[in-house]
């Protein structure tokens, strides 16, 4: 009997995970079927169902997986009233997202594909963190807003530009590999991506 098999059943679990993730990152939902996903995983089908029902519980265990890994690096709860003055708050979250997206391309080509195929996946990982994520921003610039550190503008709107636009960075590095883009440092696009959104929101004549 191979070593593969006689794997206890959560880290065989683990394995199927794994293997899913790039399966269906390189594929999408509708193109990958449960045989590939065995055989990525070095199992049977049978032995694939025994474990998952099918693709729409993989992915329902991809996505837990994710949103707890997501938690666990960047808890949502009390970002909105931190007391972090906004440079370094705005930083935080951008080196949050750029490494994040980084580290693990894989979910990011997977959510893309969930959403090009209207799959749930994607509307759920927006529902559960980006969202969350959103809002948390919005609400700490709105709170620095009426404490005067920050122009009164819209924070949903402030919010939504600036993850934009490290979305769009983020994307550029890990996905489309812009060599422009990823010859410039982590630290350095942080910093930029702040002090041009800063200069737009600070008030004149106070430091932030």
């Amino acid at each position: 009997m191979s070593l593969r098999r006689r794997l206890p059943g959560a880290q065989r679990r683990e394995r199927i995970l794994r293997a899913s993730i790039g399966c269906f990152a390189r594929k999408g939902f509708a193109g990958t079927s449960t045989r590939a996903l065995a055989s990525a995983a070095g199992i049977s089908e049978a032995m694939l169902f025994k474990h998952f029902p099918g693709k729409d519980a993989l992915y329902r265990a991809i996505l837990a997986r994710k949103i707890a890994e997501s938690e666990a690096a960047m808890p949502l709860g009390d970002l909105a009233r931190s007391k972090e003055a906004p440079g370094p708050f705005l930083a935080r979250i951008a080196e949050y997202i750029l490494r994040r997206v980084e580290s693990d391309p894989s979910f990011l080509r997977l959510f893309l594909y969930s959403a090009l195929e209207g799959h749930p996946l994607a509307r759920a990982f927006d529902r559960a963190r980006a969202a969350g994520l959103r809002r948390e921003v919005a609400g700490f610039l709105r709170r620095r807003g009426r404490e005067g550190a920050l122009r009164r503008v819209d924070p949903t709107i402030a919010a939504r530009s600036f993850l934009g636009a490290v979305a769009w960075f983020a994307l550029a590095r890990a996905l489309f590999r812009d060599p422009e883009i990823r010859r410039i440092p982590r630290g350095r696009l942080v910093r930029d991506l702040v002090a041009i959104h800063l200069e737009g929101l600070r008030r004149r004549g106070r430091a932030s």
